[in-house]
């Protein structure tokens, strides 16, 4: 597996006045967006197959006709892939995860404290900044929050421009789950810390294990899920419910 990442994320430093007058400085950790590879360990349940090609781009508007049929095609192969049950195309390319880390610039350093990371999982369609104005507001009245951090999905904003190469046209919601577990397990740092690389250290197997059997030393983890998030969070949380304090769940597309 190369060390290498394809794609640098966006930055952003800001500094608001969300509740009555009190200045919030936030910062993501060193200004960076967080990569994390996949685990090449456990093959993804999301096929290898091509995407379907556009309409081609002129200077005609694309009609509805061309919408449609596109649309068709992606259905057709995601039923067709549903009675194949996937058997003998799974995907071991490495792709990446994206993660933006949110923690208040005036955080006293060297201050050990086992208080709430917040870990927040977008719906279909929305990149991992989605949340920030709310975040503001939230970590300006909530002083328990540690740290946040904001999910992406392989296949939504910078993530999927990192994978740009290696996406598939087909997309299995477990897969992101299994990616989420990868990250708690083996690459959320064991500290809050104040300054982290762009491309996130695996932590030491018996950290690993630890978490799986008695979660985190030094966090108390809160997840929020959205949607396809919320699915996504929940199946994870199924497969390794110990490293869970709670989760928030939001018209999460859940079926019973």
């Amino acid at each position: 597996m190369t060390s290498s990442y394809p794609y640098t994320p966006t930055t952003l430093r800001m500094s608001v006045n969300p509740v009555h007058g009190c200045r919030l400085n936030l910062v993501k950790a060193s200004s960076k967006s967080r990569l994390c590879p996949s685990d090449l360990a456990n093959p993804r349940v999301s096929p290898n197959v091509p995407v379907p090609e556009p309409p081609p781009r002129s200077s005609r508007k694309r009609t509805e006709r061309d919408i449609r049929n596109v649309a068709l095609e992606l259905m057709e192969q995601q039923a067709w892939l549903g009675e194949d049950g996937y058997s003998g195309t799974t995907d071991e390319r490495l792709l990446w995860n994206c993660v933006n880390r949110y923690v208040k610039k005036d955080r006293k350093a060297g201050v050990k404290t086992k208080g709430i990371t917040l870990f927040l999982v977008h719906g279909a369609g929305f990149p991992k900044e989605i949340c920030e104005t709310n975040l503001c507001y939230l970590l300006a009245a909530c002083v328990v929050i540690d740290e946040v951090w904001s999910w992406e999905s392989v296949q939504h904003g910078d993530s999927a421009l990192s994978n740009r190469q290696n996406l598939s046209g087909s997309f299995d919601w477990t897969d992101n789950a299994r990616d989420i577990a990868n990250f708690l397990i083996h690459y959320m740092p064991e500290e809050v810390e104040t300054s982290l690389p762009i491309q996130l250290h695996r932590v030491p197997a018996s950290i690993g294990e630890s978490r799986l059997k008695c979660s985190f030393s030094s966090r108390t983890l809160v997840v929020a899920g959205h949607s396809y998030g919320g699915c996504s969070v929940t199946l994870a949380a199924l497969h390794f419910p110990a490293m869970f304090s709670s989760m928030i769940l939001v018209d999460a597309a859940i079926a019973a």
